[in-house]
């Protein structure tokens, strides 16, 4: 893949052997869209990430485990930002990758059920709650 003029194109080499004759031939394909499309996905990713990891609101990406008959019984930290660790006292490298019973084995079953409800209809749901395990009153908006 080269650069001419700012324009990305890709040279695919053939070689082919003709009655003693060598024979190359190139297949030039410009992929200047392409390539613009894919730096402005990574400018927007980095945008979005500064600002995920930026922002004083705590946010936490999870994924929802149910049973086989449907409703929430866990959920799994896939990600948290440095704001949601200084709400909640969790820290994302003791807490990303597993699920909220591994961490609080007696942890309150509503607040299962309620990120089930929001991840299962897609219906959003605001609620104060206190944790007893982390002892902290939080606004929730799931």
């Amino acid at each position: 893949m080269v650069s001419i003029d700012g324009f990305w194109i890709t040279v695919l080499p053939t070689l082919r052997l003709m009655v003693l004759l060598l024979v190359i031939s190139a297949l030039v394909i410009d992929i200047t869209e392409l390539k613009r499309a894919e730096e402005a996905l990574q400018a927007r990713e980095l945008k979005y990430r500064r600002l995920f990891e930026n922002m004083d609101d705590g946010v936490s990406l999870h994924e929802i485990i149910t049973d086989e008959n449907g409703p929430a019984v866990d959920f799994r930290f896939l990600e948290t930002n440095a704001a949601y660790e200084r709400h909640t006292g969790f820290n994302s490298k003791e807490v990303i990758g597993k699920t909220m019973l591994d961490i609080f084995p007696r942890a309150d079953k509503l607040q299962i059920e309620n990120y089930g409800k929001v991840a299962l209809t897609g219906e959003p749901l605001q609620f104060e709650y206190y944790s007893k395990t982390s002892e902290r009153h939080s606004h929730v908006c799931a």
